[in-house]
């Protein structure tokens, strides 16, 4: 696994594939990307991994940096305030590093005041990797430019470290010369730990990707692009589903749903152990949902309704009162949908597979409960799953809706009382004709 890759990609949605294949050799705990092209509306995403960008600021398909952090690595974006294009984080490994990806253009005027000012804007250790544009004999060019003396002077001047060496890391398709210009520069408390080697293929670009490792863990393992995608092409055959299929297709483009929450800002401080962000989302989720949020008026009428003791007793023989039947059982385990299950860890797979002996047995005990008014104790726990608001900062607590996972057993049974009120409320036409909503043949 390396600590870092860090890459000119040109166009980070066209090299989509080339992207995985590096993150499938690699294992990369963090990814420097330069030349992303993307304008703010483009959606880029990759399982495992937050996405920090910053785009051009012209709004153009040009330019543009980002850091991809693995989501099993706590991280929080920095704001930077830099006239060119910067994206910084801060991500927890061994220790808290700060990694910023920087692209400095060619043939663009940079002023050494902002470059130091960038410097001090950086919480230390750093480490900037990105594609400097830069020549020096220092790391291997044949000669020194104007912007390579640039970043001389701000190595000499801030007390920082190259990684680089002689590596080569750029073809010049026009000249189709090599060059080295593409740069990692650290804390000198950082230089004992990392080696920098570049990767042999240049995965569609004209820059060779660089690859920190620990020195530790120097040795990288490459997969085969090829086997990957011949294992992906044998899983799908004509057996599978329609839904399967999709969810493959879906995969194979990146394009997934990622729930993982990174890190949390409590009274500005970050939450990253998980026990610790379990009990932020907690809190956060009983104040918003607690009884005090509703107007006074309506806080009164629930405390005069709660008061009331209800009466489940009744004399009336109405067929919505009778005892459940195996046929109805049967009926609306047919109709579930594959579910996460809830505390209890029963999930509809582990239903459907009962013996009918089993199943009368589970009949008995639901119509128990109909019948002595007592809903089991357990059926009222859940699993509280939070989903992050589309759109919203995902470090802040308040931006997360909860979703409730409660026992199948229970959903099973509230299906069957479903069903009898549908019927009776169709059946005699108590609904509205008005009404569409959640009405079958609608």
């Amino acid at each position: 696994m390396a600590f870092s890759v860090s890459w000119n990609c040109r166009g980070a949605q066209h090299k989509m594939s080339d992207l995985k294949d590096i993150l499938n050799s690699y294992r990369p705990a963090c990814v420097a990307l330069q030349e992303t092209h993307l304008k703010p509306v483009n959606s880029f995403r990759l399982h495992g991994y937050t996405v920090f960008r910053k785009d051009h600021p012209a709004n153009r398909a040009s330019g543009g940096v980002a850091l991809l952090i693995s989501n099993n690595i706590p991280s929080s974006q920095l704001t930077l305030n830099a006239p060119f294009q910067a994206i910084a984080a801060q991500i927890f490994t061994h220790k808290l590093i700060t990694v910023c990806s920087l692209y400095l253009p060619p043939n663009t005027q940079i002023d050494q005041t902002n470059l130091n000012n960038l410097m001090l804007q950086l919480p230390e250790p750093f480490i900037i990797l990105g594609d400097f544009n830069g020549h020096s004999k220092i790391w291997g060019s044949v000669d020194t430019n104007s912007r390579g003396r640039q970043i001389e002077k701000l190595l000499h001047d801030h007390n920082l470290c190259l990684l680089n060496t002689d590596e080569i890391t750029h073809f010049h398709t026009p000249t189709r010369t090599f060059h080295s210009i593409d740069l990692a520069i650290c804390s000198p408390s950082l230089l004992p730990f990392f080696n920098l080697q570049t990767d042999p293929d240049l995965h569609n670009s004209d820059h060779f990707p660089l690859i920190l490792t620990d020195n530790m863990h120097s040795h990288l393992q490459r997969q085969s692009q090829r086997e990957s995608w011949e294992r992906y092409v044998s899983s799908l055959n004509s057996t599978i589903s329609s839904k399967k299929l999709w969810e493959k297709v879906k995969k194979a483009s990146g394009i997934f749903t990622d729930h993982n929450i990174n890190i949390l800002y409590q009274n500005g401080i970050p939450v990253t152990s998980l026990q610790d962000k379990a009990n932020c989302i907690a809190s956060t989720l009983s104040q918003t949902s607690n009884s005090n949020t509703y107007p006074l008026s309506f806080q009164n009428h629930k405390k005069l309704a709660e008061k009331q003791k209800l009466n489940f007793k009744s004399n009336s023989y109405a067929p919505y009162n009778t005892d459940f039947t195996f046929h109805e059982l049967k009926v609306c385990i047919s109709e579930v949908k594959k579910t996460s299950p809830g505390p209890d860890n029963i999930s509809y797979q582990i239903i459907k597979h009962l013996s009918n002996s089993s199943l009368q047995n589970l009949l008995h005990l639901y119509n128990r409960i109909w019948h002595e008014h007592c809903f089991p104790s357990s059926w009222q726990q859940a699993i509280i799953i939070p989903i992050p608001k589309p759109g919203k900062d995902p470090s802040n607590p308040l931006n997360y809706r909860p979703i409730a996972l409660t026992n199948c057993l229970c959903k099973l049974m509230e299906k069957m009382v479903n069903r009898r009120l549908v019927y009776y409320l169709e059946h005699n036409k108590v609904l509205s004709p008005f009404q569409s909503a959640f009405r079958p043949g609608r």
